[in-house]
């Protein structure tokens, strides 16, 4: 099986996802064996969906970086107080509205 360029590029999700059949990922392997500029491909494709935690930091101010690590923590932490007050208030609420219904329920059977 001869794979062109194009053909191998269309290839590249069911190669990378392990779905290809034996015969299409030895011609895909052996298309890229032989071509520089589809191996490139592949290898920026793989670089894209690796995650890159690692921050760059040279040449910046490292007190400015613990500035601004230290506003970001905060305000993490303050988004993370305000939404479990609004789950807090909204199960009171939920809580208060089934405790009403109950009640009203029990007054019509009266």
């Amino acid at each position: 099986m001869s794979v062109t360029c194009d053909i191998a590029r269309d290839l590249a999700d069911v190669y990378e996802s392990g779905k290809a059949s034996d015969e299409t990922k030895k011609a895909v392997e052996k298309h890229l064996n032989n071509c520089s500029e589809c191996s490139e491909y592949y290898a920026y494709r793989r670089e894209l969906k690796t995650p890159h935690l690692r921050i760059e930091t040279s040449g910046a101010d490292e007190e400015l970086i613990s500035k601004n690590l230290q506003r970001l923590s905060k305000r993490l932490k303050t988004r993370q107080i305000i939404g479990t007050v609004c789950a807090v208030v909204t199960a009171v609420f939920g809580l208060a509205a089934l405790l009403y219904d109950l009640i009203s329920d029990y007054k019509k059977g009266r």
